[in-house]
């Protein structure tokens, strides 16, 4: 079997790696807490005195910032100052990247250049931007700091080559070169189908060199055709998990969104510094490890960052420092969320209740009419009518039978029609029917089954399951149902790893519905086809 789909690591409440965030505070401040979420790059420093807090941070998707609060321990701590991005004398340096080699469709590498030009009329004086193609190896067409105008020209210039494309092997080139300016922040804005033919570099090494860089992937993927999931998706991956965003032209006419055209530089110049006031807390009673909370109430969202603290029990020496940089949590509460849950839960209920009526119309068509109209519950309050029903008898005593029997057909109807939950399921299964499914997160969704415990999974063709994808080894997973029901999957020593629900694993269970990452190959584990 082969599989060719390369997916995102979404998950937007889980933490996709440590970073620090690319908007330098003052010297004489100490870096203590930075995080990179897929809702926000966000960084604390603090001062010797103790007694502020500065933080900087910045939204991955653009947003509108309604409200920033603080409090400790029901303390409100007032926010001294807020400096939106950019600051004075502050710099971004973008690196226009465009893929050359020749794609599919005939009108992608003009509909590049018209975006690309786009991007170079909306440059402000603060804003580096560069120029740079690739197929199999990295041309600096206009170096950073150059004229808007000088890129415009260039990208009139740009032809297209038969060469074949080392993607992530020229990001990390670009990377190279970005990692070397002094910006305050750095982006590649890399225009590609997403189309790769590199042999020895993979996605974690890009994510590597872009953290260590500082450097956000803007996507902005082509799609040669509907069948071409596999391809923006590994886009979409580099953009996700570098802190970057990811925009997709529509199949078809290449055309971009318009919002994203209006506002290109949007995902990179957004946030700012903010500093936080922790007097009120400093002359009370807290003492010891402490945890304020910062909150971002903004257009979509509700953000709340636990910073850790340590008040000062020295009387002689009042302040509050910040502690280890993995204990900041950040919770995303999004309103939109909340809406979608609760109208699929009444959507839910609804076809229950339709079920339901459907259930009691068709026991009601084939009912005797008697029996619709005096319920048995009924029968003591109504002895008129039991005669009535029952007149046809010529004992009454055949009652008890009668509602034997039909208790009898109505349980056995219950348990012909009543809905399998997974854990019935499993107890029934046998040696000749899949114990659980892995299934494509693409279009076609296709079913691969699970057939044995052990249950192998690898890119040689031995495998249970072949993926034929190069962030796949040999040897990467293994697959095992348990005793009790229950499954493990297990890292066979890859290169690329095993991800459940975005969170890293050797070993780990794993349950109906969760997303497994073998590599960049994304999959959904079910225990029963009828239940996805």
């Amino acid at each position: 079997m082969k599989l060719k789909m390369t997916y995102k690591r979404l998950t937007e409440s889980l933490f996709l790696s440590l970073t620090f965030l690319s908007m330098p505070l003052q010297n004489s401040l100490a870096e203590h807490a930075q995080v990179l979420t897929p809702d926000i790059e966000f960084s604390c420093d603090q001062p010797e005195s103790g007694h502020t807090i500065e933080c900087a941070y910045r939204f991955i998707e653009p947003d509108i910032t309604k409200k920033i609060s603080a409090t400790l321990d029901k303390t409100e701590l007032p926010i001294l100052d807020i400096k939106t991005y950019p600051f004075e004398n502050s710099t971004t340096s973008i690196l226009l990247l465009i893929d050359r080699s020749k794609a599919e469709n005939i009108e992608q590498i003009q509909q590049i250049k018209n975006h690309a030009t786009t991007l170079a009329q909306h440059a402000l004086p603060y804003q580096e931007i560069g120029l740079a193609t690739f197929d199999t190896s990295l041309k600096i067409v206009k170096p950073l700091g150059s004229n808007p105008e000088e890129i415009i020209n260039a990208v009139e210039d740009i032809i297209e080559t038969e060469q074949p494309t080392e993607l992530y092997q020229n990001i990390l080139d670009a990377l190279e070169l970005l990692k070397a300016s002094q910006s305050n922040r750095k982006a590649v804005y890399l225009f590609s189908s997403g189309k790769s033919d590199d042999q020895a570099v993979y996605h974690n090494d890009v994510i590597n060199a872009a953290n260590a860089a500082n450097v956000r992937i803007i996507s902005i993927a082509y799609p040669d055709s509907n069948e071409s999931t596999e391809d923006s998706q590994t886009l979409h991956s580099l953009s996700t998990d570098s802190g970057g965003s990811f925009f997709q032209a529509s199949t078809g006419d290449l055309e971009l969104p318009e919002e994203f055209l209006s506002d290109p530089f949007a995902a990179i110049d957004n946030g700012g510094i903010l500093t936080l006031d922790l007097e009120p807390v400093l002359s009370g009673e807290l003492k010891g490890a402490q945890v304020a909370m910062l909150v971002f109430d903004t257009s979509r969202k509700k953000i709340t960052v636990k910073l850790p603290l340590e008040l000062s029990a020295d009387s002689n020496a009042i302040g509050a420092l910040l502690t280890d940089n993995g204990s900041v949590e950040i919770d995303i509460h999004r309103q939109e969320a909340d809406e979608e849950a609760e109208e699929s839960a009444i959507k839910e209920e609804q076809h229950s209740e339709l079920e339901v009526a459907e259930i009691h119309q068709e026991e009601a068509h084939q009912a005797p009419i008697e029996d619709r109209s005096i319920p048995y519950k009924q029968l003591e309050e109504q002895p008129s009518n039991i005669l009535s029903i029952f007149q046809g008898f010529a004992y009454l005593d055949y009652i008890p039978f009668i509602v034997g029997a039909l208790f009898l057909i109505s349980l056995l109807i219950y348990l012909l029609t009543r809905k399998k939950t997974p854990q019935t399921i499993i107890e029934e299964l046998d040696d000749s029917k899949p114990l659980a499914y892995l299934v494509s997160l693409s279009e076609d969704s296709l079913y691969y089954p699970i057939y044995g415990t052990p249950w192998k999974v690898g890119r040689v063709k031995e495998k249970d399951l072949f993926l034929e994808h190069s962030s796949v080894s040999r040897n990467h997973a293994e697959f095992k149902r348990n005793r009790d029901g229950s499954f493990t999957v297990t890292d066979l020593d890859s290169l690329n790893g095993v991800y459940i629900n975005n969170t890293k694993i050797s070993t780990g269970l794993i349950k109906d519905q969760d997303k497994v990452d073998i590599g960049d190959v994304r999959l959904k584990f079910i225990l029963d086809k009828k239940l996805s």
